[in-house]
């Protein structure tokens, strides 16, 4: 049996041809209906192209790439107990306007200059020994960059 079939109104010399798809299965008694369901996946999922569904612990989806944020330099460089207070600027790449300068591990009041420098105040009445302080920057999200080493001298003996 044909699925097509020619239709009375053709054009001179032409003769159409007339989908009779459906008519030809409705019209036919031994034929149930056609119903293709569609499966959506579940709210927070979607189907890549392998047709598996994530979350899927075999399949699982690529977790972003977080890249710490690099200090290259300090300035000053280093302090001597005694000198005044300064702001202290952070210079590297990678940093974030909700980026935290940390003192030994301890926060610190940051302010964002760019994607490229960070700055703190340091006050230096709150320093009374000399010692060697690691300085990092810890984003809102991920790992914290490696520590620099700030010096703060001794103060020089009095004559």
């Amino acid at each position: 049996m044909s699925l097509f079939r020619r239709t009375k109104h053709a054009e001179p010399g032409v003769a159409p041809l007339e989908d009779t798809t459906t008519q030809a299965r409705d019209s036919d008694p031994r034929r149930a209906p056609i119903h293709m369901p569609i499966a959506l996946p579940p709210p927070g999922q979607f189907y890549p192209t392998d047709g598996i569904p994530y979350p899927n612990p075999d399949n699982p989806p690529t977790p972003p790439v977080v890249v710490p944020p690099v200090i290259v330099s300090l300035n000053p460089t280093t302090a001597t107990v005694g000198d005044p207070d300064f702001t202290l600027h952070v210079l590297g790449t990678g940093f974030k306007a909700d980026d935290v300068l940390m003192w030994n591990g301890a926060p610190e009041a940051t302010t964002f200059v760019s994607d490229t420098e960070l700055t703190t105040g340091v006050t230096m009445s709150l320093v009374s020994v000399g010692s060697v302080c690691m300085i990092a920057v810890q984003p809102a999200i991920g790992p914290p960059s490696a520590p620099v080493e700030f010096v703060i001298h001794d103060a020089p003996p009095a004559p």
